[in-house]
């Protein structure tokens, strides 16, 4: 069983007054009057792209914008310490295509991976959460985050998000997300940070202030939820399907607290501006 670090009592209180502060001011509503989306081709082939659009002040659809670099990483300048940040949905809860943000090519739009043989890439069986990134972000190939080994460096690509609320979140709709803590996954060599988040109207919902409250939930079986070692078992094996070996998590897969990932959503900010 994973181990979850949390904070006491006192500033649950604090936490959950937070969040429903910020639920009423960055409400799916408003996010989906700032963004939304087009796409082109069918989806199921190369060809399909899947573009955000900046909406102007009426919420009627303008512009493309590059998803990496013009949606801000963070909901508000306190995400420092309130861990609300901005969630682009890669791929819906339920569905089997790896799909993710081509920040190489015009736009980034969210296009269905390849394997080496060039056919499209899908997972060997529907996912059980949510999963997409945090935009402004790049685990760097060339630094290390992870401090219980210098030698893993990153996976170049915008730091992961497993968000865990039980219905599946449209591909390229942004929304804002806390970030609950995180798992260090060690993918072929490379570090690859998941970072573990819920949808903030499903936190208000819920009455859920942290991972805690979340697991809880899991265990009463009233949604159809991924618990922490679900996501874990399935990183670790999902790659065997395709021949490959198992993945393993540092710090004996054991999710890092809130502020250890406030830290590392902060650090992958900073090697973005450096990019």
């Amino acid at each position: 069983m994973n181990k979850i670090f949390t904070k006491g009592p006192k500033s649950w209180t604090k936490s959950f007054a937070l969040v429903n502060q910020l639920t009423h001011q960055y409400s799916v509503r408003n996010q989906k009057t700032k963004f939304s989306t087009s796409v082109e081709g069918e989806e199921g082939t190369a060809d399909y792209k899947v573009y955000i659009h900046k909406n102007d002040s009426n919420g009627e659809q303008k512009e493309k914008i590059h998803a990496i670099r013009d949606i801000s990483w963070r909901v508000s300048e306190d995400s420092a310490k309130t861990g609300i940040y901005h969630y682009i949905s890669e791929i819906p809860k339920f569905t089997s295509k790896k799909l993710e943000v081509d920040d190489g090519a015009e736009y980034h739009p969210i296009v269905q991976d390849v394997n080496k043989d060039g056919t499209l890439r899908n997972f060997y069986t529907d996912i059980g959460f949510n999963y997409g990134c945090i935009p402004q972000t790049w685990e760097s190939p060339h630094e290390y985050t992870l401090e219980t080994d210098r030698t893993l460096q990153g996976d170049n690509d915008p730091i992961d998000v497993v968000e865990l609320s039980n219905i599946p979140i449209p591909v390229g709709e942004v929304r804002p997300v806390k970030a609950l803590g995180c798992l260090a996954l060690i993918d072929e060599g490379e570090v690859d940070w998941k970072i573990l988040a819920l949808d903030l109207q499903t936190m208000k919902q819920w009455g859920i202030r942290d991972l805690k409250d979340y697991e809880e939930l899991v265990r009463s079986k009233r949604e159809p939820l991924a618990s922490v070692d679900t996501v874990v078992n399935w990183f670790k094996y999902y790659k065997t399907y395709d021949g490959k070996p198992a993945n393993y998590f540092a710090f004996s897969d054991e999710v890092q607290n809130e502020a250890y990932t406030r830290d590392i959503i902060a650090e992958v900010h900073q090697q973005w501006k450096k990019k």
